[in-house]
């Protein structure tokens, strides 16, 4: 259940937390127990598309580091 949230709004703030996680998965520094993640409302570049082809490069790295 999303709490109220729109689902445009979830959807464009995935891309932000999974570029989040890949950096703390990589460099670990500011750990802590709770994450603040605001929402994304719209496609921005800092927001949305510069984490997602991070996102998309580390994955493909993983991929072809696997090959």
């Amino acid at each position: 259940m999303t709490k109220g949230y729109p689902l445009k709004s979830i959807a464009l703030t995935l891309p932000r937390v999974l570029w989040f996680y890949t950096r703390q998965l990589v460099w670990p520094a500011g750990l802590s127990v709770f994450y603040d993640t605001p929402f994304v409302d719209g496609p921005g570049a800092r927001d949305f598309f510069l984490p997602l082809m991070g996102v998309a490069v580390f994955a493909a790295a993983l991929a072809w580091l696997a090959r």
